[in-house]
């Protein structure tokens, strides 16, 4: 038989989102790369009078800043939104408390909240003006607006610490998708053996009731032999996201290795061991590949076995272990069936 290679692109990874990393994604060089020191910085400028001043016009263009105007009195939530601006610098001669409200709404905004905040003050300010400013959120605070190097020095700092706050954002969001790729199958996009490994123990530590089920295919080596080993891979696929879609979402779905899945499920079930197994190996039966010449249909054998939570927790293998033999049992007794087992406390 000959498998249509044309169906072969969408089949693969084709999996459910409840449990993808978006691994296809992953190689972007924005992605990727650390935020880039060069990128053109904006500032928003906000004051009553749109003649910034000379100073100040002096400052921000020596620092390659792209200049944004705007009255305190038009919406500034709205221009921070529109134009994403680094730094927001606002006049601390406006009237009133008018700046230091600004600086409340800015940080209570989460567009706003990661932006840097300096208050430019008009020459005369006291230390308690200083104060009440910083504490409405303001980074900083320029006394003078005219001392034009300690301007550039300040603006310069607050996009460093800018930065540092990007590539920071940019490390943690790495560390994150770093450890779900390492947790998750490459070809399949749902969990591995480590993931599963990992919330065995955790379950066991908790002395919660545990039930592992492994759903293994009937004749794989079947299927690679007959229709090759891409479409073995669209099996695969097809496969984990049926059994996604057949087990609840708090649920750890994982391929144990080859052609063998492993689903987890922590705390007490209602549900009977046998009705568990059968909806799993009903899902696997019921697929139709039809992107493989012929409409392949595959079957699985399933073994379940669980602790009810009572006495001391079992160690991991031999929950395990005890799922493993009612699979090895359910082939034995023909393939296409589902056993079960109950582990003793420990």
């Amino acid at each position: 038989m000959v498998t249509n290679l044309s169906t072969l692109g969408p089949a693969i990874g084709a999996w459910s989102p409840r449990t993808s990393v978006g691994l296809l994604g992953a190689g972007r060089p924005g992605e990727t790369l650390p935020p880039r020191s060069d990128e053109p910085r904006r500032a928003l400028v906000v004051m009553d009078d749109m003649d910034i001043g000379p100073a100040l016009d002096e400052a921000l263009f020596a620092e390659r800043l792209e200049i944004i105007s705007c009255r305190a009195d038009d919406d500034v939530l709205a221009r921070v939104v529109e134009t994403h601006p680094d730094i927001v610098l606002i006049a601390g001669w406006l009237p009133g408390d008018a700046a230091l409200t600004l600086c409340r709404q800015l940080r209570d905004f989460d567009v706003a909240r990661l932006r840097s905040i300096v208050v430019l003050g008009p020459g005369y300010a006291t230390e308690s003006d200083v104060a009440r400013t910083l504490d409405s959120g303001a980074d900083d605070y320029v006394s003078d607006v005219r001392r034009v190097a300690e301007l550039r020095a300040r603006v310069r700092c607050q996009i460093r610490h800018l930065r540092d706050r990007e590539v920071m954002r940019w490390a943690r969001q790495q560390r994150s998708t770093l450890r779900d790729l390492a947790n998750t199958d490459p070809l399949t996009g749902i969990g591995n053996r480590r993931r599963v490994e990992r919330g065995l123990e955790d379950a066991a530590a908790a002395g919660e009731a545990t039930t592992i089920v492994l759903v293994d295919l009937d004749h794989f080596k079947r299927v690679n032999d007959t229709h090759g080993h891409v479409a073995g891979d669209i099996v695969l696929c097809r496969v984990a996201r049926a059994l996604q879609d057949a087990t609840p979402p708090d649920a750890v779905l994982a391929r144990w290795g080859g052609e063998e899945f492993v689903l987890l499920l922590r705390g007490q079930q209602e549900e009977p061991l046998s009705q568990i197994g059968e909806r799993l190996r009903r899902a696997v039966g019921d697929i139709v590949f039809f992107e493989i010449d012929g409409a392949l249909r595959v079957t699985a054998s399933v073994g379940v076995a669980a602790w009810d939570g009572t006495g001391n927790s079992p160690p991991v293998s031999e929950v395990l272990g005890a799922a493993d033999a009612a699979l090895y049992e359910a082939k034995k007794s023909g393939r296409n069936r589902v056993r079960t087992s109950l582990v003793a406390a420990g």
